[in-house]
């Protein structure tokens, strides 16, 4: 095997690993923030999406479902609930009750 065989060899699977790279589909209700560069570049919405493959990546963000925290790339748009453990409190009437809170999310 020559040297230039290797060499398209090498040429082509870098080509393979960009195009894999620069494709990213979005779920239905889901978006993506990507950043290029460490700063705001645009918001992948649902279908398929074309970006700059080792520039552009997507911004890690935290994302709570059911008291769970959990690293995630992608923002799910749709209504979630956060379930917010009773607290016991005093009123400004020194009357003690105890509060239990369902807090719904939407992202806009």
């Amino acid at each position: 095997m020559g040297l230039g065989v290797f060499a398209a060899l090498v040429f082509a699977f870098i080509g393979l690993v960009a195009l894999v790279k620069s494709i990213r589909i979005v779920r239905q209700s889901e978006c993506i923030i990507m950043e290029r560069l460490g700063s705001y570049n645009s918001t992948l919405t649902n279908g398929l999406n074309v970006v700059v493959p080792f520039i552009d990546r997507p911004r890690d963000i935290f994302w709570v479902s059911n008291g769970i925290i959990y690293p995630t790339s992608r923002i799910d748009m749709r209504e979630t609930v956060l379930d917010i453990e009773r607290q016991d409190v005093i009123t400004k009437d020194n009357v003690s009750i105890s509060i239990d809170a369902l807090l719904y999310i939407q992202i806009m």
